[in-house]
């Protein structure tokens, strides 16, 4: 991406906006937002992502929101501005205030297809989280988008980490547990150990594991049926 920055400042700051987008400290937030005012499309673009990022560390919401607004409505570069609305999502409610604008951003026909689709995605999740905040709604099924209870968070969270309301938790549960059960079923190949598994390829892995575990030594394969050597491939001797 175009920048106005010397090679060094500009890897220094792309390597700062990162660091501090991994930091998951709420604290970071200020320098992010003097990192957003540099002449750099792609620090620009990192330290919008960094700032959506620490949202779920407790970053002051005001602040952040008043940061990325103005990128969200124009930036120079099209991603530098999908990437500063995607963050304003983040903060939910808190962006109330600038679904308007979003909305514009969405009817454009002059923008990229991708930051019309980012705005209108954006515009909706604020609004949806407002009137969740007015219902006093804290959690939502990422399945069916139905509110969930605090039990249900919990149970979702502790068994998948991932929210989901009572009826959505039994259809993955069983989702999964029938997947499990058709790779059970699907084990045919037995292993010189005993292990049953589902291909010769695991079958020679297994084998593989078994020796290694045995202190068998390791030969290489002998060529193919086609006569073509696999040096990649070892098996017990």
């Amino acid at each position: 991406m175009k920048s106005y920055m010397q090679p060094a400042e500009h890897h220094a700051a792309v390597q700062r906006a990162l660091h501090l987008g991994r930091s998951g400290e709420a604290a970071a937030l200020p320098e992010l937002v003097e990192l957003l005012r540099l002449p750099s499309n792609e620090v620009q673009r990192l330290a919008a992502s960094a700032i959506g990022k620490l949202a779920g560390f407790g970053a002051d919401s005001v602040a952040a929101v008043a940061a990325l607004a103005p990128l969200a409505r124009e930036a120079r570069h099209p991603q530098t501005q999908q990437y500063a609305i995607r963050a304003l999502k983040a903060y939910g409610a808190a962006g109330l205030a600038h679904v308007h604008d979003l909305r514009d951003v969405a009817r454009n026909p002059a923008q990229r297809d991708y930051v019309r689709a980012a705005a209108k995605t954006t515009a909706d999740a604020i609004e949806q989280a407002a009137q969740d905040a007015a219902a006093d709604v804290r959690h939502r099924c990422q399945r069916c988008n139905a509110p969930i209870t605090a039990d249900e968070y919990a149970r979702s969270q502790q068994a998948f980490q991932r929210r989901f309301c009572d009826r959505c938790f039994d259809e993955v549960f069983l989702e999964r547990r029938n997947f499990e059960t058709q790779v059970e079923l699907s084990k045919t190949v037995e292993a010189r150990d005993g292990t049953v598994v589902q291909s010769e390829g695991e079958r020679r892995i297994a084998e593989l594991a078994g020796g290694a575990r045995r202190g068998v030594p390791l030969r290489r394969q002998v060529p193919d049926h086609c006569g073509v050597p696999d040096t990649a491939r070892l098996l017990p001797a």
